[in-house]
């Protein structure tokens, strides 16, 4: 809720004072917590805003337009940041969080083995079985490891949960939606998670680069036109920082992404993707050889190797 209160706000402020009108989410008219959790906002249909088909995926241009807008929101964290001081502990932790790895190690433990036996079934090299083996049980453990604020690299408040159906847009302009799990740390997460989750096939591999440089040219940009006092990590300094995160590239793929391809043609059922029953087991079946799924993955496995 904080994030709607105050933080978007706050930066849509930054970017109003230097005379850029920028707007980073529906408007917000009312927050209360008690005796539930309730945010009344606004309806963005009459304004024109429509989320784009998930299963294709964005374009390069639609990818592009996305960056920017991500690029404005980053840049104006670290500013706030170096206006306000540390984040809030409630964005201490985003989607992976190290309060929560006993139970979701148990959720991803047979997500994983399926996701292997369909790599062998595809008759994937042995080499990337193997290396890929020993991850199990440590899935959601390494990649919360992996995302751990390390205050001495470049930090900005991610989003959290940025893919395709979180953005909406019109015929000049998007917005992000939801929020809820933003986090303090390496933009390399949103980055990852956007580009993996909601690029379209040929683009989340192929013009990879390309919409990182695109990102970093607008992150400079705008970390510049805010005054921003924070040393702007160079184009290859980013690049090492995503490799060094790129993990979640694996992990996506096997939940968001698959899940995500398989709509419609699959009903989706969380229960069933982490259940060790019979039906579970059937049920990853049906998603890992979903033929959209088996596309992907010709596609993203050279490329994460």
């Amino acid at each position: 809720m904080e994030v709607y209160a105050t933080m978007l706000p706050a930066f849509e402020k930054l970017w109003e004072d230097v005379g850029d009108k920028v707007k980073f989410g529906p408007r917000v008219f009312k927050v209360t917590s008690t005796p539930f959790t309730v945010i009344v906002m606004e309806d963005l249909k009459p304004t024109g805003y429509r989320m784009k088909e998930c299963n294709a995926g964005l374009s390069q241009q639609d990818c592009e337009t996305v960056l920017e807008k991500l690029a404005k929101f980053h840049a104006a964290s670290v500013v706030y940041h170096e206006q306000n001081g540390p984040y809030p502990d409630d964005f201490k932790d985003g989607m992976f969080s190290e309060g929560l790895i006993a139970e979701f190690e148990q959720y991803y433990a047979p997500l994983f083995d399926s996701y292997l036996q369909a790599l062998e079934e595809l008759r994937y090299p042995a080499q990337i079985i193997e290396a890929l083996k020993p991850m199990r049980g440590k899935i959601y453990s390494k990649t919360s490891q992996l995302f751990k604020l390390d205050p001495t690299k470049f930090n900005v408040l991610n989003h959290g949960d940025v893919w395709i159906n979180n953005i909406q847009f019109n015929d000049h302009d998007l917005l992000l939606l939801d929020y809820q799990i933003s986090f303090y740390g390496s933009p390399s997460f949103d980055l990852l998670y956007f580009i993996i989750n909601s690029a379209s096939l040929d683009v989340r591999t192929e013009k990879f680069d390309h919409l990182i440089d695109h990102y970093h040219r607008h992150l400079v940009k705008g970390m510049q036109k805010l005054n921003a006092k924070t040393v702007i990590p160079s184009l290859q300094e980013l690049h090492a920082d995503i490799h060094a995160h790129g993990f979640l590239v694996c992990v996506t793929s096997m939940e968001g992404l698959a899940m995500m391809l398989a709509m419609p043609d699959l009903e989706l059922d969380m229960d069933l993707l982490g259940s060790m029953e019979p039906a579970g087991v059937e049920f990853r079946r049906k998603l890992f050889t979903n033929a959209r799924f088996v596309k992907m993955i010709e596609k993203l496995m050279p490329f994460m190797w």
